[in-house]
């Protein structure tokens, strides 16, 4: 169920908060140009997602005015190791680009990245508009002035993300809206309609613009948290394992590890078919472990799947089955008694 619609104007209309939506508001403000940044969701993504940043974007960056913040929180990181049998095979210095003055990778997880990007624009008197989902958008002609209208809406209470959308990514699903669920709607109208809503986009979907691509059947999990190894893990280290997997570890900050592995002992079938309940660290553990041997200790997983990705919070999960176990024995307790 709807409210009224209302309707409002502004210079530049940005549709997604991430980094991408971030960056050209802080461009457009700079500029002293007006701009709006919605964002469906309420709260930021607690995944670490991207991690790097290469050369060109951090002179873009720095052109900007808004590299110092990234410089000083990321990992300067130039090498590949390459490890086989146990031993350090090769190093290869792959980031360490000698054209330019940032001759190194800026490892920053895209989490740091994006709370970064809206302190420098909230610095700039700019707030993000969260929970408000585009809709539908159109190029208005009227003789020879034109303009876009964009319909938004976003619930009264709660959030605009339902449990029943897909997960795909190029997938667009506009579900008609939740039984007894109140929405506010606004048609705005702007200049321009900056896109910047991901594999997801809703704009993309609109004007029928094509997401090129295609899935790769490669089975791998993601993990970041901490671990315990012999093989140092500073830099970017890709492990070649005897039964002939393969992994690559990337150190996060906090001491923290990001770990790829490949996940081949099952189907791509099986391995959709699996849901995030079903990960577990002793199954991580395992598939390490068959390749080098560390410790893992607490951390999240990304299930990474073609062509879908969810997140498992391991220790939570855990937390919540020892709460689960904890209230069963009361009450069996309590009923023993009775």
């Amino acid at each position: 169920m709807s409210s009224s619609t209302i309707n409002s104007t502004t210079p530049v209309l940005i549709s997604g908060a991430g980094p991408t939506g971030l960056f050209a508001a802080i461009l457009l403000t700079k500029l002293n140009i007006p701009v709006r940044l919605i964002e469906r969701h309420l709260e930021v993504s607690p995944l670490s997602k991207a991690l790097v940043l290469h050369a060109r974007t951090m002179e873009i960056m720095a052109m900007s005015g808004v590299i110092e913040r990234f410089l000083v929180e990321g990992k300067h990181l130039r090498e590949f190791h390459i490890w086989q049998g146990g031993k350090q095979a090769a190093i290869f210095p792959v980031l360490n680009n000698k054209e330019s003055h940032y001759n190194f990778g800026l490892f920053l997880e895209q989490l740091r990245t994006t709370a970064l990007l809206t302190a420098e624009l909230n610095d700039l008197g700019v707030q993000i508009d969260r929970g408000w989902e585009l809709m539908d958008t159109k190029v208005v002609e009227e003789g020879k002035k034109s303009w876009v209208e964009t319909t938004i809406r976003r619930a009264i209470q709660g959030t605009n993300v339902r449990s029943t959308e897909s997960k795909v990514l190029g997938v667009v699903e506009q579900d008609a809206e939740e039984a007894g669920k109140q929405y506010e709607t606004e048609v705005v109208r702007s200049e321009y309609l900056i896109a910047t809503d991901g594999g997801k986009s809703v704009v993309r979907h609109k004007l029928n613009i094509a997401f090129p691509g295609r899935t790769l059947d490669n089975n791998i999990i993601i993990y970041d948290g901490h671990v315990e190894s012999d093989i140092p893990f500073d830099c970017i280290t890709v492990v070649n394992g005897d039964n002939g997997k393969m992994m690559v570890a990337f150190p996060l900050n906090d001491g923290q590890t990001r770990i790829i592995v490949d996940n081949g002992t099952l189907t791509p079938e099986e391995h959709m078919a699996l849901k995030p309940e079903d990960l577990t660290l002793e199954m991580f553990t395992g598939m390490v472990q068959a390749i080098i041997g560390p410790t893992i200790k607490a951390g999240s997983f990304w299930r990474e799947m073609p062509p879908m990705c969810t997140l498992q919070q391991v220790v939570k999960v855990k937390q919540q089955q020892q709460q689960q176990q904890q209230q069963q024995q009361q009450q069996q307790h309590k009923a023993s008694k009775e």
